[in-house]
């Protein structure tokens, strides 16, 4: 405002000045006339020019008035739609930002889910291939236990075999009853007593107790003929017994 007073100031001054050059001119034109006449006719029609100037330049300045309020109205208006422009793309570029926040968040979600479920699998994969390599173990030990057992068990089924064998070479062995006849009772006879122990050396070494029975026992005869007939040859060892048990009766 005080450079508009200013500008104002300036402005009446040069109006006057102009006002007084014209009256100055307008007195030289009429010197003839009274110079109190001409000068209170200067006077008033300078006053009253002065008071036209003076009002139009008020009117001027009430117009520039308005034009500058009218001028800073627009330009408060423009602002202010600017500002609201602004907001509404400040508010464009937040929802932006917030969807693209929620547009990571859902993509770091996805990602973490995807690793959650690749890690899942991961874990599966060890897990089956764990338990794959435990049963791989397992099913190893399981057959070399069953290899055992079943050598084992070969062991005594070859045990059976062999017991059966032997049982059926003792049931259906036919020997010679001389075996038992030529040895001689009689204890001082020394070549009895030999005979005696490699007979039981050759027919029980592997049977300790029928060993000792062969060599000590008071029945030879008979355990010599049971030996030398088995159970399918009940009649020769019937025989056996009155050809060879008759010496020691």
């Amino acid at each position: 405002m005080d450079e508009f007073q200013k500008r104002l100031g300036d402005r009446i001054n040069e109006v006057k000045k102009s006002l007084l050059d014209e009256t100055q001119q307008q007195m030289k034109r009429k010197a003839e006339e009274t110079e109190e006449i001409k000068l209170k006719s200067t006077i008033k029609k300078t006053n009253k020019v002065a008071l036209q100037a003076i009002q139009k330049e008020l009117n001027l300045e009430e117009l520039i008035k308005q034009e500058e309020i009218e001028r800073e109205k627009r330009e408060e208006q423009m602002m202010l739609k600017k500002i609201e422009e602004e907001k509404r793309k400040s508010d464009c570029l937040m929802r932006a930002i917030k969807e693209k926040q929620l547009e990571n968040q859902y993509n770091l979600k996805q990602m973490e889910t995807a690793e959650a479920i690749q890690n899942i699998k991961k874990a599966a994969i060890q897990e089956v291939q764990t338990r794959r390599n435990n049963l791989k173990k397992l099913i190893i030990d399981m057959r070399s236990k069953q290899k055992r057992k079943t050598n084992s068990l070969s062991q005594k089924l070859q045990a059976v075999r062999y017991e059966m064998a032997k049982q059926m070479g003792i049931a259906y062995k036919k020997g010679d009853s001389t075996n038992c006849e030529k040895i001689k009772k009689g204890v001082e006879d020394e070549q009895r007593k030999e005979m005696r122990k490699h007979y039981c050396v050759a027919n029980f070494s592997e049977d300790f107790v029928n060993y000792q029975n062969c060599l000590d026992g008071e029945d030879f005869c008979h355990m010599c003929c049971d030996n030398e007939f088995g159970d399918f040859y009940i009649g020769e060892r019937e025989k056996c017994y009155k050809k060879a048990c008759w010496c020691y009766s």
